[in-house]
């Protein structure tokens, strides 16, 4: 069915139950499956050398698909031993498990980002995502600083 008739289709409800469903499947359209459809061809930039190329493929891996789709298995994979955040409050350093913990937190609260853009500089990428959350008002937005230690997530700046 294309998405133009299932709008329309959506329209027509019977009872308030059936009221309450609809408006409830237009809140998840528009919240969650259209803004993946606008950001899920976000372009990377060109490596200028296979460790710029393995520095994208992390951070790729870490925005779609630990961040937007839950795979929380990759972390280990993806976050160096010890992973140091900066923020306003200071900075931290946590584990891959304990920032596994943190993330799968964040999504049971209804977390859910897309990468808009990327850059690349040497073992620095800079990432521009929005998302939302089921207790925010409104879409978040942020630039991230991810620094790269041996392809793996090391470091990390928020700006934005």
């Amino acid at each position: 069915m294309d998405l133009l008739k299932y709008v329309t289709s959506l329209s027509r409800p019977k009872t308030k139950e059936k009221l309450m469903n609809k408006i409830q499947s237009i809140v998840c359209l528009l919240l969650f499956v259209l803004p993946a459809l606008a950001f899920s061809e976000t372009e990377l930039p060109e490596p200028k050398n296979d460790t710029e190329a393995r520095n994208l493929e992390t951070a790729r891996l870490w925005i779609d698909e630990v961040w937007a789709n839950g795979r929380l298995e990759l972390v280990s994979d993806l976050v160096a031993p010890e992973y140091v955040r900066h923020n306003a409050s200071g900075s931290r350093t946590v584990t891959p498990e304990s920032y596994a913990e943190e993330i799968k937190a964040s999504r049971a609260r209804g977390t859910v980002f897309f990468m808009n853009a990327i850059s690349i500089d040497g073992n620095v990428i800079w990432v521009r995502w929005s998302g939302n959350t089921q207790s925010s008002t409104g879409e978040m937005q942020a630039s991230e600083g991810y620094k790269y230690i041996d392809s793996k997530v090391g470091s990390w700046q928020k700006h934005g």
